[in-house]
């Protein structure tokens, strides 16, 4: 998004309880850029859909029946979804834009 705004992308600093300059190289990067922050948060509430993949989602790993919460075993679940995803893509029609 800010690549595509600005030309470069925004590296947000780290902020720390201990260290006060960590803050104020917070609040200088969200001064500079509020305008540009304030359209990106804009441009995902509004882009943001349903969630119900991210409801799903959530539920297999974090519900009462999840078979797995490491996030390094969840491959097979990873992997579902992106058959699935793949099942709703058309092939064709990617090919066909612009034509």
């Amino acid at each position: 998004f800010f690549e595509h705004k600005l030309g470069f992308n925004i590296s947000f600093p780290d902020t720390s309880n201990t260290h006060f300059q960590s803050h104020a190289k917070a609040c200088a990067v969200i001064i500079t850029y509020l305008d540009q922050f304030i359209e990106f948060l804009t441009c995902m509430q509004q882009n943001k859909g349903s969630g119900n993949v991210s409801v799903y989602y959530m539920g297999k790993i974090r519900g009462p029946h999840a078979a797995e919460d490491n996030v390094l075993r969840l491959g097979p679940l990873h992997q579902c979804i992106i058959d699935h995803i793949d099942t709703l893509i058309d092939p064709t029609l990617v090919h066909n834009i612009g034509q």
